[in-house]
């Protein structure tokens, strides 16, 4: 995702605060076009390993799209949503896993 202009990407643990979903992976854009871009990649190298997406929403904007994959959930936020919303801060209990 870095390599679309994703930035401060973090993964955070939601194993022990949800039973819905596994994992949040956010990451932080500087604009709708790149927004679109990191999101694009993200589905289309998933997707050549065979794994869609359940829902992806927010793609019109492009100021918060969110990829549903049930265990995983991907938010591409804009610089200015991300720290409006502050999902970081409202799980700052949970874990933050290793990028590999």
């Amino acid at each position: 995702m870095s390599d679309k202009l994703a930035e401060d990407i973090v993964v955070i643990d939601m194993r022990k605060h949800l039973s819905i979903v596994d994992y949040f992976i956010i990451c932080s854009v500087k604009s709708e076009r790149q927004s679109s871009a990191v999101a694009w990649y993200v589905r289309d190298e998933l997707g050549k390993k065979g794994i869609k997406p359940q829902g992806v929403e927010g793609e019109q904007t492009g100021a918060w799209i969110v990829i549903d994959y049930s265990d995983i959930v991907v938010h591409v936020f804009l610089d200015t949503m991300r720290s409006y919303y502050d999902i970081d801060g409202l799980w700052s209990d949970a874990q933050r896993a290793a990028i590999e």
